[in-house]
Protein backbone atom coordinates (compact mmCIF):
# COMPACT_ATOMS: atom_id res chain seq x y z
CA UNK A 1 0.00 0.00 0.00
CA UNK A 2 1.19 3.69 -0.90
CA UNK A 3 0.62 4.59 2.98
CA UNK A 4 3.40 1.81 3.92
CA UNK A 5 5.83 2.98 1.68
CA UNK A 6 5.24 6.57 2.18
CA UNK A 7 6.30 5.32 5.91
CA UNK A 8 9.10 3.39 5.59
CA UNK A 9 11.03 5.85 2.84
CA UNK A 10 9.70 9.32 4.23
CA UNK A 11 7.76 9.71 1.03
CA UNK A 12 10.76 8.80 -0.84
CA UNK A 13 9.65 6.02 -3.43
CA UNK A 14 9.01 5.81 -6.84
CA UNK A 15 7.89 3.05 -9.06
CA UNK A 16 8.13 1.29 -12.38
CA UNK A 17 4.84 0.78 -14.20
CA UNK A 18 3.66 -1.59 -16.81
CA UNK A 19 1.05 -0.02 -19.30
CA UNK A 20 -2.32 1.09 -17.13
CA UNK A 21 -0.80 0.12 -14.14
CA UNK A 22 -1.08 -3.64 -15.01
CA UNK A 23 1.51 -4.00 -12.76
CA UNK A 24 4.25 -1.62 -10.67
CA UNK A 25 7.33 -2.09 -8.87
CA UNK A 26 8.03 0.53 -6.43
CA UNK A 27 11.12 1.64 -5.99
CA UNK A 28 13.08 3.56 -3.38
CA UNK A 29 15.99 5.89 -4.54
CA UNK A 30 18.75 7.23 -2.38
CA UNK A 31 21.82 9.18 -2.80
CA UNK A 32 25.29 8.88 -1.64
CA UNK A 33 26.96 12.35 -2.34
CA UNK A 34 25.82 12.81 -5.95
CA UNK A 35 25.31 9.31 -6.88
CA UNK A 36 22.03 7.69 -7.05
CA UNK A 37 21.54 4.49 -5.82
CA UNK A 38 18.46 1.85 -5.02
CA UNK A 39 18.22 0.14 -1.75
CA UNK A 40 15.57 -1.75 -0.15
CA UNK A 41 13.25 0.05 3.04
CA UNK A 42 13.67 -0.89 5.96
CA UNK A 43 10.89 -3.16 7.18
CA UNK A 44 9.64 -3.47 3.71
CA UNK A 45 10.12 -7.28 3.10
CA UNK A 46 10.53 -6.90 -0.63
CA UNK A 47 8.93 -4.54 -3.46
CA UNK A 48 7.07 -6.49 -5.77
CA UNK A 49 5.95 -6.58 -8.58
CA UNK A 50 2.93 -6.18 -7.83
CA UNK A 51 0.14 -8.06 -10.41
CA UNK A 52 -2.42 -9.63 -10.79
CA UNK A 53 -1.19 -11.26 -13.55
CA UNK A 54 2.19 -12.90 -14.44
CA UNK A 55 5.44 -10.65 -14.90
CA UNK A 56 8.43 -10.58 -16.77
CA UNK A 57 10.67 -9.75 -14.16
CA UNK A 58 13.73 -8.90 -16.25
CA UNK A 59 11.20 -6.19 -18.05
CA UNK A 60 11.11 -4.39 -14.89
CA UNK A 61 14.92 -5.20 -14.30
CA UNK A 62 16.33 -3.62 -17.86
CA UNK A 63 14.05 -0.40 -17.35
CA UNK A 64 16.02 0.74 -14.39
CA UNK A 65 18.51 3.32 -14.81
CA UNK A 66 21.59 2.77 -16.00
CA UNK A 67 22.94 5.71 -14.10
CA UNK A 68 22.62 4.33 -10.70
CA UNK A 69 25.90 3.93 -8.47
CA UNK A 70 24.06 0.56 -6.77
CA UNK A 71 20.74 -1.68 -6.99
CA UNK A 72 20.17 -3.26 -4.10
CA UNK A 73 16.23 -4.73 -3.84
CA UNK A 74 14.62 -7.58 -2.54
CA UNK A 75 11.77 -9.09 -5.31
CA UNK A 76 9.31 -11.42 -4.49
CA UNK A 77 9.95 -14.54 -7.03
CA UNK A 78 10.04 -17.89 -5.88
CA UNK A 79 13.23 -19.54 -7.70
CA UNK A 80 16.12 -18.02 -8.90
CA UNK A 81 17.01 -16.54 -12.33
CA UNK A 82 20.00 -15.12 -14.26
CA UNK A 83 19.83 -11.11 -15.13
CA UNK A 84 22.53 -10.31 -16.39
CA UNK A 85 24.97 -8.27 -13.89
CA UNK A 86 22.93 -8.97 -10.64
CA UNK A 87 24.16 -11.51 -8.37
CA UNK A 88 20.71 -13.15 -6.84
CA UNK A 89 21.12 -14.16 -2.90
CA UNK A 90 18.56 -16.22 -1.28
CA UNK A 91 15.89 -15.31 1.79
CA UNK A 92 13.36 -16.93 3.85
CA UNK A 93 10.34 -15.72 5.27
CA UNK A 94 8.08 -17.89 7.25
CA UNK A 95 4.35 -18.12 8.04
CA UNK A 96 1.60 -19.90 9.63
CA UNK A 97 -1.87 -20.64 7.97
CA UNK A 98 -4.65 -20.15 10.84
CA UNK A 99 -7.71 -21.19 9.61
CA UNK A 100 -8.02 -24.68 12.04
CA UNK A 101 -8.63 -24.71 15.48
CA UNK A 102 -6.04 -23.45 18.15
CA UNK A 103 -5.73 -27.43 19.52
CA UNK A 104 -4.90 -28.14 16.20
CA UNK A 105 -2.06 -25.99 15.63
CA UNK A 106 -1.24 -26.25 19.11
CA UNK A 107 -0.41 -29.76 18.54
CA UNK A 108 1.90 -29.09 15.81
CA UNK A 109 4.25 -26.86 17.80
CA UNK A 110 7.50 -28.24 18.36
CA UNK A 111 8.44 -30.01 22.10
CA UNK A 112 10.87 -26.49 23.01
CA UNK A 113 7.84 -23.93 21.86
CA UNK A 114 5.23 -25.97 24.20
CA UNK A 115 8.11 -25.94 26.95
CA UNK A 116 8.71 -22.46 26.58
CA UNK A 117 5.35 -21.32 26.93
CA UNK A 118 4.26 -23.33 29.97
CA UNK A 119 7.20 -21.57 31.43
CA UNK A 120 6.17 -18.31 30.28
CA UNK A 121 2.66 -19.14 32.17
CA UNK A 122 4.68 -20.37 35.45
CA UNK A 123 5.36 -16.57 36.18
CA UNK A 124 2.80 -13.79 36.79
CA UNK A 125 2.85 -12.77 32.96
CA UNK A 126 0.40 -10.33 31.81
CA UNK A 127 0.01 -9.69 27.44
CA UNK A 128 -2.30 -7.06 26.35
CA UNK A 129 -2.87 -6.22 22.84
CA UNK A 130 -4.11 -2.64 23.46
CA UNK A 131 -0.65 -0.89 24.36
CA UNK A 132 0.09 2.53 23.67
CA UNK A 133 1.52 3.50 20.37
CA UNK A 134 4.36 5.56 22.01
CA UNK A 135 5.04 3.20 25.47
CA UNK A 136 5.11 0.22 22.58
CA UNK A 137 7.54 2.31 20.49
CA UNK A 138 9.78 3.34 23.03
CA UNK A 139 10.48 -0.24 24.25
CA UNK A 140 11.26 -1.41 21.17
CA UNK A 141 13.83 0.13 20.06
CA UNK A 142 14.75 0.76 23.46
CA UNK A 143 15.37 -3.07 24.17
CA UNK A 144 16.30 -4.42 20.29
CA UNK A 145 19.52 -6.62 20.62
CA UNK A 146 20.81 -6.19 17.15
CA UNK A 147 20.21 -1.81 17.67
CA UNK A 148 18.68 -2.13 14.63
CA UNK A 149 15.87 -0.64 15.35
CA UNK A 150 17.37 2.67 17.53
CA UNK A 151 18.90 3.22 14.19
CA UNK A 152 15.55 3.76 12.43
CA UNK A 153 14.06 4.75 15.04
CA UNK A 154 11.82 7.29 13.07
CA UNK A 155 11.07 4.90 10.23
CA UNK A 156 9.49 2.60 12.54
CA UNK A 157 7.61 5.19 14.85
CA UNK A 158 6.78 6.48 10.82
CA UNK A 159 5.31 3.03 10.10
CA UNK A 160 3.80 2.33 13.78
CA UNK A 161 1.39 5.21 12.97
CA UNK A 162 0.75 5.18 9.19
CA UNK A 163 -0.49 1.27 10.08
CA UNK A 164 -2.66 2.67 13.29
CA UNK A 165 -4.41 5.19 10.98
CA UNK A 166 -4.63 3.27 7.75
CA UNK A 167 -5.95 -0.56 8.96
CA UNK A 168 -6.00 -2.64 12.26
CA UNK A 169 -2.99 -2.91 14.44
CA UNK A 170 -1.94 -4.69 17.65
CA UNK A 171 0.22 -2.87 19.86
CA UNK A 172 1.68 -5.65 22.54
CA UNK A 173 2.68 -5.21 26.13
CA UNK A 174 4.07 -7.88 28.22
CA UNK A 175 4.44 -7.31 31.82
CA UNK A 176 6.24 -9.76 34.63
CA UNK A 177 4.99 -8.98 38.00
CA UNK A 178 4.21 -5.30 36.72
CA UNK A 179 6.87 -4.62 34.58
CA UNK A 180 6.88 -4.20 31.30
CA UNK A 181 8.98 -6.82 30.07
CA UNK A 182 8.04 -7.49 26.02
CA UNK A 183 6.40 -5.55 23.57
CA UNK A 184 5.43 -6.29 19.92
CA UNK A 185 3.92 -4.64 16.45
CA UNK A 186 1.19 -6.49 14.69
CA UNK A 187 -0.27 -5.43 11.55
CA UNK A 188 -3.74 -6.62 10.33
CA UNK A 189 -4.19 -6.33 6.83
CA UNK A 190 -6.92 -7.95 4.68
CA UNK A 191 -6.26 -12.02 5.43
CA UNK A 192 -2.51 -11.87 6.69
CA UNK A 193 -1.05 -10.79 9.91
CA UNK A 194 2.38 -9.39 9.97
CA UNK A 195 4.81 -9.21 12.61
CA UNK A 196 7.65 -6.04 11.87
CA UNK A 197 9.17 -5.62 15.10
CA UNK A 198 9.35 -6.85 19.20
CA UNK A 199 11.14 -7.04 21.74
CA UNK A 200 11.94 -8.61 24.82
CA UNK A 201 14.27 -7.51 27.73
CA UNK A 202 16.35 -9.82 29.99
CA UNK A 203 13.17 -10.55 32.40
CA UNK A 204 11.52 -10.77 29.42
CA UNK A 205 14.18 -13.42 27.96
CA UNK A 206 14.03 -15.54 31.26
CA UNK A 207 10.65 -15.54 31.41
CA UNK A 208 10.52 -16.56 28.01
CA UNK A 209 8.06 -14.01 26.97
CA UNK A 210 8.30 -13.67 23.40
CA UNK A 211 6.69 -17.50 22.85
CA UNK A 212 3.59 -16.50 25.48
CA UNK A 213 3.13 -13.00 22.87
CA UNK A 214 3.17 -14.94 19.23
CA UNK A 215 1.27 -17.75 21.15
CA UNK A 216 -1.61 -15.42 22.13
CA UNK A 217 -1.66 -14.05 18.80
CA UNK A 218 -2.28 -17.25 17.50
CA UNK A 219 -4.96 -18.29 19.72
CA UNK A 220 -6.95 -15.60 19.21
CA UNK A 221 -6.89 -15.67 15.27
CA UNK A 222 -6.60 -19.45 15.29
CA UNK A 223 -9.97 -20.99 13.05
CA UNK A 224 -10.14 -17.93 10.76
CA UNK A 225 -8.94 -17.60 7.32
CA UNK A 226 -5.98 -15.55 8.34
CA UNK A 227 -2.05 -16.40 7.74
CA UNK A 228 0.22 -15.13 10.12
CA UNK A 229 3.32 -13.69 8.75
CA UNK A 230 6.57 -14.08 10.78
CA UNK A 231 8.19 -11.07 8.54
CA UNK A 232 11.28 -13.25 8.26
CA UNK A 233 13.64 -14.62 8.71
CA UNK A 234 17.12 -15.55 7.32
CA UNK A 235 18.45 -15.38 10.37
CA UNK A 236 18.90 -19.16 11.69
CA UNK A 237 17.92 -19.02 15.57
CA UNK A 238 15.02 -16.76 14.27
CA UNK A 239 13.69 -19.08 11.66
CA UNK A 240 14.33 -21.93 14.28
CA UNK A 241 12.21 -20.03 16.48
CA UNK A 242 9.48 -19.34 13.93
CA UNK A 243 9.42 -22.49 12.66
CA UNK A 244 8.98 -24.04 16.10
CA UNK A 245 5.50 -23.08 15.71
CA UNK A 246 4.39 -24.95 12.97
CA UNK A 247 5.60 -22.04 10.48
CA UNK A 248 6.08 -23.26 7.09
CA UNK A 249 8.77 -21.22 4.84
CA UNK A 250 8.84 -19.29 1.56
CA UNK A 251 11.67 -17.75 -0.42
CA UNK A 252 12.33 -14.45 -2.23
CA UNK A 253 15.35 -13.09 -3.40
CA UNK A 254 18.34 -10.42 -2.99
CA UNK A 255 19.66 -8.45 -6.28
CA UNK A 256 22.58 -6.43 -6.33
CA UNK A 257 24.19 -4.95 -8.91
CA UNK A 258 27.41 -2.39 -8.17
CA UNK A 259 29.33 -0.27 -10.50
CA UNK A 260 32.59 1.08 -10.31
CA UNK A 261 32.86 4.84 -10.75
CA UNK A 262 36.04 5.95 -12.25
Amino acid sequence: MSWFLDAVTDSGWHALVSGDYEAAMPVYLKRKWIFPYITQPFLCQHCGPYSTKPVNIRLFIEALPTFLLKSAFNLAISESLTIQGYALSKRTNQYLNLHQPYEVLYKAYNRSTKRNIVRSGRSETEITESGELDRVYDFLWQNDDTAILKKHKQTLHALMKAASENTEVIFQSASVDGTMAGAGFWILFQNRIYWPASAVNAVGREHRIMFAMVDQVIRKYAGQNRILDFCGSSIPNVAMRNAGFGARESCYFHLVNVKTIF
